[in-house]
């Protein structure tokens, strides 16, 4: 008995606390540089001069051709010679999982989903309405990075 009371206590340390798994770590598997792996995504520009329209535009374009760098529920990247800041909100019950990025205080710059292993991050971005799969439109480019 002493030897199955010793067993349970050392898996419920192994286990970690309720909660505790993958969801809860996901989040620090995006951390790093991230380079494009395939090909340009594409992205309808009309709506350019709509609010956040232009920082859309400029991350696509950016993401295109230059790495973006994530760390916390930050993500960097470069526009022309300009350093660029989204902020990252996850949402990891949903599958896919979900990601909205924002500029500034609150203000909603697309939508997406993602999926992340270990040295692969795939990202669909929309500004209207969430996307429901990975697939590269005007209206949902589908982008596709290596871990740098």
């Amino acid at each position: 008995m002493k030897h199955l009371s010793v067993l349970l206590a050392i898996g419920l340390l192994v286990a970690g606390k309720p909660g505790d798994g993958v969801p809860e770590k996901e989040p620090a598997k995006l951390d790093g540089k991230w380079e494009r792996s395939s090909r340009q995504a594409m992205a309808r520009i009309a709506d350019w001069d709509t609010p956040g329209g232009q920082t859309f535009a400029f991350f696509i374009i950016g993401v295109n051709s230059k790495p973006v760098e994530i760390m916390g529920d930050k993500l960097f990247f470069q526009s022309g010679d300009k350093a660029k800041e989204l902020k990252l909100s996850l949402d990891l019950k949903k599958s896919p999982m979900e990601v909205d990025a924002e500029v500034g205080k609150g203000e909603i710059v697309f939508r997406g989903i993602y999926e992340v292993g270990k040295d692969a991050l795939r990202l669909c971005f929309s500004r209207k309405d969430r996307p429901k799969e990975f697939k590269n439109t005007t209206e949902t480019p589908f982008l596709e990075f290596k871990r740098k």
